[in-house]
């Protein structure tokens, strides 16, 4: 049975996607300024409470790979769902909204000695990304991770375990080159530290001397982004 599944987002982010998960496993679509979501694992279900289940949980992990490609902070919700019919048309089942949030286009245009162009969308490893989030539960934590709210201390450091645990800890990261060891260090040593970061500390009481040099929190996102970034793509 053909199932879709229309999606409620922000209009760049779901433009960039339509370009880049093009196949079969998993699709958007572009239709009269409408995004659709279809994939072969949508087949076997037979309901649209099983699809819209199965959905919510692909867009969890797309969210925060689209939060990683594109900047982009208007998580992915299911607007509604269809069943879609052997003549073509479709019996839509749920409808939660409808809004599109949208902003500038964005695009890298690249072009090449011999004078060709190439244009590289910035969504381009969201689908091997995902592909690894469906299957590896630790990609799957860390996509859903970041494609939370805005981020603070304790979600940046427990985003950050779940990629040290991965790899086998602290010294792996270092010496797969990803960050150094000094960086790390301060990063959790801020984080820890309500002497550093106030309030929004990860402990409650100071248990060590505050760092001299504490991270802000836009240099702790950037370093854990560089992390993430480095980590997903070894595995793929």
């Amino acid at each position: 049975m053909k199932w879709e599944v229309q999606l409620n987002g922000d209009a760049l982010d779901l433009k960039e996607l339509s370009k880049s998960l093009v196949d079969d496993d998993l699709r958007v679509l572009e239709r009269n300024g409408q995004y659709f979501l279809e994939s072969n694992r949508f087949e076997e279900l037979t309901n649209p409470e099983e699809l819209a289940s199965l959905a919510a949980d692909i867009l969890k992990v797309l969210t925060g790979a689209v939060r990683l490609s594109l900047g982009g902070r208007t998580p992915l919700h299911v607007a509604n769902t269809a069943r879609v019919r052997p003549d073509g048309g479709r019996d839509v089942f749920v409808t939660l909204s409808d809004t599109i949030h949208a902003r500038a286009t964005i695009g890298v245009e690249i072009t090449r000695s011999d004078g060709t162009k190439e244009v590289i969308h910035p969504a381009h490893s969201v689908p091997g990304w995902i592909k690894l989030g469906l299957t590896n539960l630790n990609v799957a934590k860390a996509l859903r991770l970041l494609g939370t709210d805005e981020h603070n201390w304790v979600s940046l450091y427990r985003l950050y375990e779940v990629i040290e645990e991965d790899v086998g800890g602290l010294d792996k990261i270092v010496n797969h080159g990803w960050a150094t060891k000094t960086s790390i260090k301060r990063f959790k040593r801020t984080a820890n530290s309500p002497g550093a970061v106030g309030d929004d500390s990860r402990h409650g009481k100071e248990s060590t001397t505050p760092p001299a040099d504490p991270m802000d929190i836009g240099e702790a996102r950037a370093l854990v982004e560089v992390i993430l970034h480095n980590w997903l793509r070894s595995k793929i």
